[in-house]
């Protein structure tokens, strides 16, 4: 082999094997992790998320109950802390209690005098991780349900408005759309894609609930929802509705560090979507509004989403005639109160997974590939110029000796 083409073949692989080490060294920090049976967290994204509430009374002196719910933890998909909470003022409130109620909600629960012309505010900070979360289950993971817990009581006997298990044309539709012998995932998938696929997506006020969704086989998340738990109860599959708020509506979006979006209570991006419960893998996740031709939303979720409630919707205690419920951000009121909130989301470091490389991730490979060749380079033509003045030293040397 001549030294050219020697050179040349030292060079590529050189290229090679710098490109490899980079390859694996950059996908060895970003790497999937497992969660419990079958569940993987492919990517996360860390945000500060502020939430600013301010309520204005300009009507006489009155008592007001406040329930508010908490971003907290939704494992595996939501991690939450904290960060600060600053309460209503002491001369309006007059207790605070924070309690979990049968869904795994948390609730802070004020009572407050309200004062006329008073302008009561409070502010959460969190800091939260949302994770891509995507479940592959084979059917040996799948457990025989255990008919006596408590999560069939809650999320598949119980009687609702909106998940109306005994409606005859839904129980009917349920059954059509399985199969006798489907496992409980395939009978999850064949009536999320019927979902998914049937009803068009509309907006409407107020909740319509599963039977008006069928009948009608139009509305928005909330109809969608709905429809996805009655159609799985029927099954003997438990699941519920989650209803948060949206970073942003596009699935294809990708938050990088810095990135802040601010919302207001005229357009923060509200949204349900479903869970259903698989015995000895847990609660999975799926939305069927955006489930289509392009996003797979089946038995996945991404990290777009905050969870504030799951399970139910929730209520004050019976014996209250006068109050206010709210979730954060806020929902409605009995009086006439300006409602204002504040939400800012801001990224604060992104974690990738395998699944989520961009070409901007090729940039320190890339990098390191150059910088290796180069060196290389330098290098080999040290040593030609070194051999060359060798060389001619030698000749020199031979010649003065003629």
């Amino acid at each position: 082999m001549r030294f050219k083409e020697f050179f040349l073949f030292l060079t590529i692989l050189l290229n090679c094997i710098l490109f490899n080490i980079s390859f694996l060294t950059f996908f060895s920090l970003n790497d999937e992790s497992t969660l419990g049976n079958s569940g993987i967290i492919q990517n996360s994204v860390d945000y500060r998320v502020e939430m600013d509430f301010s309520i204005d009374n300009e009507d006489s002196v009155f008592p007001l109950y406040l329930k508010c719910a908490r971003l907290n933890n939704k494992t595996p998909y939501q991690e939450s802390q904290l960060k600060n909470f600053i309460m209503p003022s002491e001369k309006n409130l007059k207790s605070l209690s924070t309690y979990n109620d049968n869904y795994s909600n948390t609730f802070d629960y004020m009572k407050m005098v309200l004062y006329q012309y008073d302008k009561i505010s409070m502010k959460y900070q969190y800091k939260i991780r949302l994770s891509k979360v995507k479940f592959n289950i084979h059917e040996k993971d799948i457990l025989p349900y255990d008919y006596s817990t408590k999560i069939f009581e809650l999320y598949c006997r119980k009687p609702d408005q909106l998940y109306n298990i005994n409606d005859p044309e839904l129980i009917k539709a349920s059954h059509s759309i399985v199969g006798s012998t489907d496992n409980p995932i395939e009978k999850a998938k064949k009536i999320f894609n019927w979902v998914s696929q049937s009803i068009t997506y509309e907006i409407h006020k107020g909740d319509k609930g599963a039977s008006w969704t069928y009948r009608n086989r139009k509305g928005d998340c909330s109809e969608f929802s709905s429809l996805l738990v009655t159609l799985l109860r029927i099954q003997g599959i438990p699941a519920r509705r989650v209803i948060g708020f949206l970073v942003s509506n596009d699935p294809t979006l990708k938050p990088k560090v810095g990135d802040v979006w601010s919302y207001t209570n005229k357009d923060i991006m509200r949204h349900a979507w479903v869970e259903y419960y698989i015995n000895n893998i847990g609660w999975i996740q799926c939305d069927p509004t955006w489930h289509g031709e392009y996003f797979d939303y089946f038995n996945t979720i991404d990290y777009l989403r905050f969870t504030e409630v799951i399970g139910s919707r929730f209520f004050f205690p019976d014996n209250l005639t006068l109050y206010s419920f709210f979730t954060t951000p806020f929902y409605s009121s009995s009086f006439d109160l300006k409602i204002d909130y504040k939400i800012k989301i801001t990224v604060i470091s992104v974690i990738k997974g395998s699944n989520e490389f961009d070409f901007e991730d090729l940039i320190p490979i890339t990098t390191m590939s150059v910088v290796g060749i180069m060196f290389f380079y330098f290098i080999v033509v040290h040593y030609i110029i070194k051999k060359r003045n060798l060389k001619k030293r030698v000749e020199l040397k031979k010649m003065k000796l003629n």
